[in-house]
């Protein structure tokens, strides 16, 4: 059983609180389904144990391999209850009752549900051991006793111990699994889920359920922004490069390109593909030019006296045939994709 000694203290922005890397660490099976692979990239960045919990940050709790968060969607107190549902026992060791009243949510010691932000952070962040400490500042770095310490870290470890169940692990696989085409838009389906399949359109789904997962509605963005955008042929190596360029670099936040990072061995292992090894290879990349509009490749072609049809920056079936003219006389890889070759070969 892990104790509270065992529970550390991080920070993060104006947070600080309760840390637990975790010690039930996620395995792949030998046979991964999708899901499976999912959760393998997924946990790549976010967590990777069933038992880790964070209490340091705007979430108040998030607990398990993809650090399900409390406030807003009430992801722990849920998944708490599908472990309830199999694995009862488990919760034993849970410092406040927990029950079903319409939905699994704690009992307040006063009465009622934590069913609000303010109870919340009262329960788990030891608001009753210092009733003076206004609701609102709970949390935050530098408003901590040693008393409140000493109380969040007891949630944390409590928290932790249910998942050294079995029976809790495979609970909280199953209540992670139904939710994971929830981070998926419905644009994000249409462009992901187009009617081909392969390796290439796999690996796309999973490098974007890594993102959608940390900023669903910008992974979305970052998405659209090159699939509705003239440029390379979609599933091509450049379209995907470009994605994972615009999720990686688009929004600028500091721990992105460390996240492309972690899953890019993950995604060349499972979906047999190859990328640049590392973010700032995927910049430079796009840096460097090697991608070209559906207009450009138009243009290009059509001087050098082949036909891409109408130059309307589309990229229809008369372009990619006349790109496949093309590479097959310059003795290119014959794909009707415009690569870092075939664009070096188009360009002036």
């Amino acid at each position: 059983m892990i104790s509270a000694d065992c529970i550390g203290w991080a920070k993060y922005s104006q947070w600080e609180g309760p840390f637990f890397r975790g010690v039930q660490a996620w395995k792949e099976p030998a046979e991964p389904t999708e899901n499976d692979r999912w959760l393998t990239v997924i946990t790549a960045t976010e967590g990777g144990t069933w038992d880790a919990v964070n209490m340091y940050d705007s979430c108040i709790v998030t607990v398990g391999l993809i650090q399900w968060c409390e406030r807003g969607m009430f992801g722990v107190s849920d998944m708490l209850g599908a472990v309830r549902r199999v694995a009862p026992e488990a919760l034993d060791a849970l410092p406040c009752p927990f029950t079903r009243a319409g939905a699994f949510r704690f009992l307040h010691p006063d009465g009622g549900l934590v069913d609000t932000e303010a109870r919340m952070r009262e329960i788990y962040l030891g608001g009753r051991c210092n009733p003076d400490t206004p609701t609102s500042m709970l949390g935050r770095a530098g408003t901590w006793t040693a008393e409140q310490k000493a109380y969040a870290r007891t949630w944390a470890a409590s928290f932790a111990n249910v998942f050294a169940h079995d029976g809790a692990r495979q609970a909280q696989r199953e209540y992670t699994v139904a939710r994971l085409m929830g981070f998926f838009t419905g644009r994000a389906k249409r462009i992901l889920w187009d009617g081909s399949e392969g390796p290439t359109q796999r690996m796309m789904r999973a490098a974007y359920l890594s993102f959608a997962a940390n900023m669903p509605a910008w992974a979305d963005a970052a998405l659209a922004r090159v699939a509705e955008a003239p440029g390379p042929s979609k599933w091509s190596d450049e379209w995907c490069r470009k994605v994972l360029s615009s999720l990686t670099f688009d929004r600028k936040v500091a721990i992105y390109p460390h996240r492309y990072n972690r899953i890019r061995p993950f995604l060349e292992r499972l979906y047999g593909v190859e990328l640049p090894d590392m973010a700032i290879e995927l910049q430079r990349a796009q840096d460097a030019g090697a991608y070209m509009t559906a207009l450009e490749i138009q243009t290009a072609l059509a001087v050098l006296g082949y036909d891409p049809g109408p130059l309307d920056g589309k990229d229809g079936p008369k372009t990619r045939a006349a790109v496949r003219a093309f590479q097959a006389d310059r003795g290119l890889i014959v794909d009707g994709a415009v690569g870092p070759q075939t664009a070096r070969a188009l360009k002036p």
